[in-house]
């Protein structure tokens, strides 16, 4: 009776990692978006009160 080979899984790459907290994705997204958001935003508001000075 021929011998079946087994499978040595010690060397493969693990294909799933633990997922993280909501909670931690949502401070590290709210900390990467905020500046920019702020940015974009004061930046729009200045053109804004610019523009009729550049019209005119």
């Amino acid at each position: 009776m021929p011998k079946k080979w087994t499978t040595n899984r010690d060397h493969a790459k693990r294909q799933q990692r633990p997922m993280m907290e909501d909670e931690v994705v949502a401070a590290q997204l709210e900390q990467l978006v905020t500046p920019a958001v702020l940015a974009q935003t004061i930046s729009s508001a200045v053109s804004e009160t610019l523009e009729p000075a550049i019209v005119s």
